[in-house]
């Protein structure tokens, strides 16, 4: 293949994911314009992350099911059949926040956190984390820089192959949408509307994402885009074609 000729230039384009640093909270899967990140993290049991006691005295329980109703985890399950009655609580998905001791009517459930009462002593801390790893198609990564905008740690990195700018006339700018629906790193949108009725007259560029490809230059009817590449990073080479190919894909 012409690609393992060592006269042939590769750009020097990566996108990466640390995952000593990813806490694995999904956003650069979430903002990748191309679907080209997948996050697998796994959740640490409920039972590592709080801990404590609940009980019900079934001679004060009058089965109401209040304790059902309003419990968040749905832990709660209460049979009022006259004759039947009776009430169970999942412990496991109980999380001791109380709100069904607050709540009950005749004080018969008796419930504990640990964590609020006593602090996080009985927890083991390296239980209680978010593990999981990352996964970059790179068939389908065009290295925007998305992922590494959006990472709250650092942990995702970015590197574009063209160095340029991009500009978009305002003047000849129609809004027809043209280039927002052909860009394929999300580098170009509508401004956010500021109320009802708010007509948006322009498209909002987003230099930091745009690759320079020019495919919105290229669809813009109005010639309202101005797409530049100023620098190509890639590897050397020593064919003196390559080179006038390269350079002539600058402007």
């Amino acid at each position: 293949p012409i690609k393992e000729i060592d006269a042939y230039p590769h750009y020097n384009a990566f996108s990466q994911i640390d995952d000593d640093e990813c806490i694995y909270c999904k956003r650069c899967e979430i903002a990748c314009p191309r679907d080209a990140i997948v996050i697998e993290r796994v959740l640490p049991d409920r039972a590592d992350l709080v801990t404590g006691e609940i009980s019900v005295d079934d001679d004060e329980c009058i089965y109401c099911g209040v304790c059902e109703e309003l419990c968040p985890a749905e832990a709660i399950i209460v049979d009022k059949e006259t004759g039947k009655e009776s009430i169970e609580i999942n412990t496991d998905k109980c999380v001791y926040c109380l709100v069904c001791k607050k709540a009950c009517p005749t004080n018969a459930i008796k419930a504990l956190c640990r964590i609020c009462s006593y602090g996080e002593y009985d927890i083991d801390l390296s239980k209680a984390v978010v593990k999981g790893n990352s996964v970059i198609d790179s068939e389908l990564c065009v290295y925007c820089g998305w992922c590494e905008g959006v990472c709250p740690t650092d942990a995702a990195k970015a590197k574009k192959p063209f160095e340029g700018t991009i500009e978009v006339d305002q003047e000849k700018c129609q809004a027809c949408g043209a280039c927002v629906d052909i860009c394929k790193c999300n580098a170009l949108a509508f401004p956010v509307s500021t109320g009802p009725g708010s007509r948006l007259d322009h498209i909002v560029a987003q230099p930091d994402y745009c690759i320079k490809c020019k495919a919105c230059a290229k669809a813009c009817p109005n010639g309202a885009i101005t797409v530049k590449r100023t620098d190509i990073d890639h590897t050397p080479t020593n064919s003196a074609t390559w080179t006038d190919a390269l350079n002539a894909i600058k402007d």
